[in-house]
């Protein structure tokens, strides 16, 4: 589009991890942080990634990828309702395997 930069999907998502991630670690220490806002960016991360090619790979910096990491196994508690998010064909750990395929360099054998 001329006149306007367009952000890919990926790195949409990968701002609303970091957002998710950082609320959620003020709220914690017990920053006035709006818990919609945390839910928020956890069901935006989940919104996009169901419209990503699961084929697609990002290469990432390893501070970016612990943040992935990070997200990961913290999201286990706290998981999205993914039927209403209108996410019915694909579970949460699809989900997540799908993320860290994306994001998250595999070990070579």
């Amino acid at each position: 589009m001329d006149g306007y930069s367009l952000i890919e999907i990926e790195t949409v998502i990968l701002f609303k991890i970091k957002a998710w991630l950082d609320m959620k670690e003020r709220k914690e220490v017990g920053e006035d942080i709006d818990t919609k806002n945390i839910k928020k960016h956890k069901n935006d991360v989940f919104r996009l990634l169901a419209n990503v090619s699961p084929t697609s790979r990002i290469e990432l910096s390893a501070e970016i990828q612990k943040d992935v990491i990070q997200f990961i196994e913290q999201i286990k508690e706290d998981k999205p309702d993914l039927k209403n998010l209108g996410i019915r064909s694909t579970s949460f750990d699809e989900m997540l395997e799908i993320l860290g395929d994306i994001f998250l360099e595999k070990e070579e054998d």
